[in-house]
């Protein structure tokens, strides 16, 4: 990691993504043999290799919903997906700001606008409205 970047909130709730998508992926107890290999594989693209290649792959999955649509979410997630969605959209909005601006250099100087949460577009509350929205509770059953 670049020891020029501060740990701000949305790394925490960026880091909460990668974890649940993960879980989500090799909790495959009753999925074929092939399933199991291609969710481990998909995992390690995010936790093997150099940080520039880590950082290329989510940064890829971030852009692409079609790379979404084909994770191996296992079937006793498969509700979350729609979640999975927003979260990401979410992640992309914020990688947007990241790519586009000096978003540090803007937070000090735009009232609201905080280095924790990028200026709100990445909070508790946002994320549990994704949930809620995406009425994964309802699917569970």
């Amino acid at each position: 990691v670049d020891p020029r970047i501060s740990h701000v909130a949305w790394h925490d709730y960026e880091s909460l993504l990668w974890i649940s998508l993960r879980c989500s992926m090799i909790m495959q107890k009753d999925a074929s043999p092939e399933t199991q290999a291609e969710a481990k594989a998909a995992v390690a693209r995010w936790e093997e290799g150099s940080y520039r290649t880590i950082r290329n792959e989510k940064y890829s999955l971030i852009f692409s919903a079609q790379l979404v649509r084909e994770l191996p979410i296992a079937p006793l997630f498969a509700a979350w997906r729609p979640f999975f969605f927003s979260w990401i959209a979410i992640t992309r909005k914020v990688q947007f700001m990241l790519d586009s601006e000096d978003v540090f250099s803007v937070a000090e100087s735009a009232p609201g606008m905080d280095k924790e949460t990028l200026g709100g577009v990445i909070t508790k509350d946002i994320l549990v409205e994704a949930l809620q929205a995406a009425n994964v509770e309802d699917k569970l059953d």
